[in-house]
């Protein structure tokens, strides 16, 4: 199958795409291009992000870590934010997404075999890379609207494109329900079908079971890092 059938097929006819990307242990031609995207969405945003007003948005929606800092202490941390925002904005925009795939084919290769269906790693996460092509689209789809804001925080960067729940909640909601509410998103959901569809090849199971095992640590991975971590952090 040619790389360009790789893509449109994973897309829009995901069984047989993601079978010929796990066949195959491809894995390049899906990180090169979500990496290009998300290289482009950072291009766009570091010279445009407003870094001070990161760090004083993160404070206010953590007033009791805000009430311990000095005045000193608040110019410093403005000061880093601003000499380092656009470095991390970059190598975000270069090293997220091979780590992000990552990170998705270690969890799945882990959840099948708690699941009692283990799965070979490679195919695994090369139906990581491609499954995850949604949210390359997503940072493609982002560029126009990011470059309409002018001096964005990244928390209304993260926002530019209303594609989930957060989109509908108040500016004044907590970091709690806007985290959860995130996490819905039309991207991210597509990327999760995929995923299921495409594991369900990999580990020989029915699609039924692998949705199972890929719903159950999406939302794990909702609970913990969107909803209890925000908490931890003194979200309310």
């Amino acid at each position: 199958m040619p790389t360009a059938q790789l893509f449109s097929d994973t897309l829009l006819a995901p069984g047989r795409g993601l079978a010929a990307a796990a066949e195959r242990r491809s894995i390049l031609p899906a990180l090169l291009a979500a990496t290009l995207a998300s290289l482009l969405a950072a291009a766009v945003l570091a010279p445009r992000a407003d870094y001070r007003r990161t760090v004083e948005e993160q404070l206010d929606a953590h007033p009791e870590a805000a009430a311990q800092m000095s005045p000193h202490d608040r110019e410093v941390a403005f000061a880093q934010a601003q000499k380092l925002g656009a470095v991390s904005t970059y190598a975000q925009g270069l090293l997220g997404p091979a780590l992000r795939t990552l990170a998705v084919a270690f969890c799945l290769f882990v959840a099948f075999r708690l699941a009692n269906s283990p799965v070979p790693f490679a195919p695994t996460f090369a139906v990581a890379a491609w499954a995850t092509l949604p949210l390359a689209l997503k940072d493609l789809l982002s560029v126009p609207a990011l470059w309409r804001l002018p001096g964005p925080s990244i928390q209304e960067a993260e926002r530019a494109l209303p594609s989930s729940l957060a989109a509908l909640l108040p500016a004044g909601a907590s970091p709690r329900l806007a985290a959860a509410a995130g996490a819905f998103d039309l991207f991210a959901l597509w990327s999760l079908v995929l995923v299921a569809v495409g594991m369900a090849g990999v580990a020989g199971v029915d699609r039924r079971r692998s949705f199972t095992v890929v719903v159950l640590l999406w939302v794990s991975f909702v609970l913990l890092q969107r909803v209890a971590a925000p908490g931890l952090a003194g979200g309310r």
